[in-house]
Parts: C-alpha cells; structure tokens; sequence
C-alpha cells in the first residue's frame, strides 16, 4: 500500500534519509528540527496512522536492517499494521460500562428499562443488580465510598441506587468507552430534550446548569478476567449540586424512549440523522453548562452545526 503520492515521495524520501542520518543507539534526541520532521512526514502521508510513535518503530527497523527507501519504509509499515491489528484481536473482549445516574425511579417503573440508541442499548440497573454482576472483592470494594474516592478523585458521599449499563467489544477500555460516547451523549441530550421541552426554570445562581440529569462523576468499567476498574469524567459539575437526583416516572420514560425510536440504529454518516445525533450532545453539553456565558455559547454551536449542515446539504435518511 503506497503511504505517499508520487509528488510527494521525493520529499517523504529526504526526511527518511534526514531521520535515519540523524538516529542515534538509544534513539532520536529531542528539538524542534527531529519534531518538524517527524510531523512533516507523517502529515505529508495519506494514511490516518502515521504516528510518530508508529513512524519511530519503522525507521528503528529500517536502520537495524540498513534500508532507506521509501518502498522500504511502505513494507516494514504494513508489516507493523498487520502485526499490530492482530495483536489487538488478540485482546478483544467484552468491556461493560455500569454508569451511576441521581435518579430516584417511581414505584411504577419495572426493574430493568431498557433504551436503545446509535445501536447501542442502555439499561436501568439497580445497586443490587450490578453487585451481583462483580466478584466478591469487588462487590466489598464498590460498597466503600472511601475506596471509590480514592480510585476516582471524586468525593462520593453516597452510594448510587441507580446505574446505566452498557456494553461493547473493544480491544481497550478507552477505546471501548470511545465507541460507547455517542450514543450516551446523545441519550442525555434526548433525556434533557424529552423532559425539559418548553420548560422554564427560575434560577437564583449564575453557576447553575439547566439540566435535570447530572452528568455522572465517575463509573465503572468491568471486563472478564480484568480487575474491576473505576473511572472519573472530567466535568463542568459541582459534587455538591452534581449529587441532587430527579424523580422518574413511567410517563415520562416512555416519552423518552419514543423519542429514541428515531436513533435507534446507527446513522450513516453525514445524514440528518447523523446531524440530529450531534444536535443532542451539544444541547447535553448547552444544558450542563453552569455559567450563562458557557450555556450559549453550547447553543450557539448547536445553531452553527444546524447551518453548516444546509450547506453540506445532508441527504434526509429515514
């Protein structure tokens, strides 16, 4: 696979020779002439993983068996793709995120409601239930509000009686979580959107957000043969006011979870559906804004997206 076009292989070929030239035993020194090359190289490619972390391995080859070509540099780099790709399959598991949400459910709502959204399903656990999804060790682990503080950073001051669950197959758990973000933005969004629609508030702060549903502090993260793992967010709430729950009631989830028929799937990139998923994680981020500026500039972003995307023109998938 050719990694450059042909005008510009020349000058890829130039900084391979500069790089290798310049490569000492124990590797590159660190200036700004090596760091320009590096970036240089790897911008000037067409392909999404040139990093310079990729690039280093390749050209560390590349001295060992005394190559320096371009065509050279483009095999070991494919080789290394390969390897690379397989070893991450290798690691591919089931990562479950369990998610603690401040929400106080009525007594007419079933014990596990589920919602699906971008394909991906999220499900209303309570404490118990996700206690009895960990190992003994981990179950005394999750009780200790200490424990947890000290994992996270977060003062947890309560345990949560209510959690999201969602799960994905991911090689790590960051990548994992970074195929889970877009469906549980746009599941705030939604929520906030099907609760709050032409509601009104009085406020007595300028530091407080609009939104019902807190953006959680911290989560869990659990994979097979893993030890359990705790997680922060890093977040515009305050962990007093973060902490205050919602009441939820069967109406008002079922109005949630018609809204989410429309996202249910997946949307095919730039559609209007994909548009209207992105038009609810800004309004989630407008909404958890605490300071009045914050709050318009996150709806200022969801107009301009809803501009440009006119004239993107967006075809209208149903």
């Amino acid at each position: 696979m050719g990694l450059w076009q042909d005008t510009k292989r020349a000058n890829a070929q130039k900084l391979i020779d500069w790089l290798l030239s310049v490569r000492k035993d124990n590797g590159w020194s660190v200036d700004w002439v090596n760091m320009v090359a590096f970036a240089e190289l790897g911008s000037s490619s067409s392909h999404p993983g040139m990093t310079d972390s990729l690039i280093m391995r390749v050209l560390g080859e590349m001295k060992q068996n005394s190559n320096t070509t371009v065509d050279e540099f483009e095999t070991i780099f494919n080789q290394r793709l390969k390897t690379d790709a397989i070893a991450a399959n290798k690691q591919v598991g089931c990562w479950q995120f369990f998610i603690p949400i401040e929400v106080i459910p009525s007594a007419d709502l079933a014990q596990r409601n589920r919602i699906r959204i971008l394909g991906r399903e999220f499900t209303f656990l309570s404490f118990a239930t996700v206690e009895r999804k960990l190992d003994k060790q981990s179950r005394i682990a999750l009780r200790d509000t200490y424990f947890i503080t000290y994992r996270t950073g977060i003062n947890v001051k309560h345990l949560p009686t209510v959690f999201l669950s969602v799960s994905t197959q991911a090689s790590s758990l960051n990548l994992g979580w970074r195929d889970i973000t877009p469906a549980f933005d746009a599941l705030r969004g939604l929520i906030e959107l099907s609760l709050d629609f032409y509601g009104w508030r009085i406020t007595s702060s300028e530091k407080s957000a609009r939104r019902k549903l807190p953006h959680p502090l911290w989560m869990i993260a659990l994979k097979k043969g893993t030890p359990l793992e705790l997680i922060n967010f890093i977040t515009d709430e305050d962990e007093d006011t973060a902490t205050k729950p919602f009441k939820l009631n069967s109406t008002q989830l079922a109005g949630i979870k018609k809204n989410a028929k429309i996202l249910r799937r997946e949307p095919t990139p730039q559609s209007t559906l994909s548009l209207l998923a992105d038009c609810l994680r800004l309004y989630s981020q407008a909404m958890d804004a605490r300071f009045k500026h914050f709050c318009f500039l996150g709806f200022w972003q969801l107009a301009e997206a809803i501009t440009h995307s006119e004239t993107g023109g967006c075809a209208i998938v149903s």
